[in-house]
């Protein structure tokens, strides 16, 4: 009885588990772009926002990590390129501030970070600190960029973008850009090329 009791746990968890999966929207390229609710950003004039406060401009979210060595070095390009495209074009850094199943975020780090090259750099780039979209867009390696139009539709996701591409999405040209991929689809990648391990 015992048995028969932990065999229906365990398809009922399955079920739970399953249908709160297929409940997550991810970017996607050509789609709207799922909502985002973002604390903790410093350098706006809000400390919390969506992505209704960015409606009616291009705006870039670059994901990175106090450990990506790439991420920190393109810091200043990314602040020229702000500069250079402020009238159109917002970018957001989203630093990641460590695991979603600790009570309590490590964020110390990345703020460090980002606060030393701020000062070093003259960085005049907003950011927020959070790990859930990390974790909520399956978001596994950085840089990790969301490129969205005016109208919230995603342009791009990708872990490099490039004053050509921003000029050539303001022109509404075709871009090509590098993908990024998130972690399942990169999983599925190794196992289709490596077969089942």
């Amino acid at each position: 009885m015992k048995r028969l009791f932990i065999g229906i746990w365990l398809v009922y968890m399955t079920k739970v588990a399953w249908a709160q999966q297929s409940d997550i929207v991810y970017p996607e390229v050509g789609k709207q772009m799922p909502a985002i609710n973002l604390a903790h950003v410093k350098y706006y004039n809000k400390n919390k926002v969506t992505l209704d406060d960015f409606k009616g401009q291009w705006l870039v979210l670059d994901f990175f990590g106090a450990h990506c060595g790439t991420c920190i070095e393109s810091l200043p390009r990314t602040d020229s390129l702000q500069k250079k495209f402020k009238k159109d074009i917002k970018f957001l850094l989203v630093g990641y501030t460590g695991s979603q199943y600790v009570k309590k975020s490590d964020d110390i780090l990345i703020r460090k970070t980002y606060e030393r090259n701020r000062k070093q750099e003259h960085l005049n780039l907003s950011i927020a600190y959070d790990s859930l979209l990390f974790h909520r867009f399956d978001i596994w390696t950085v840089p990790y960029i969301i490129v969205i139009n005016p109208n919230g539709i995603v342009k791009g996701i990708t872990y490099k973008v490039t004053e050509q591409n921003l000029n050539d999405l303001l022109a509404d040209k075709d871009v090509s850009m590098p993908i990024a991929y998130r972690n399942t689809e990169r999983r599925k990648m190794i196992k289709a090329k490596y077969g089942k391990k």
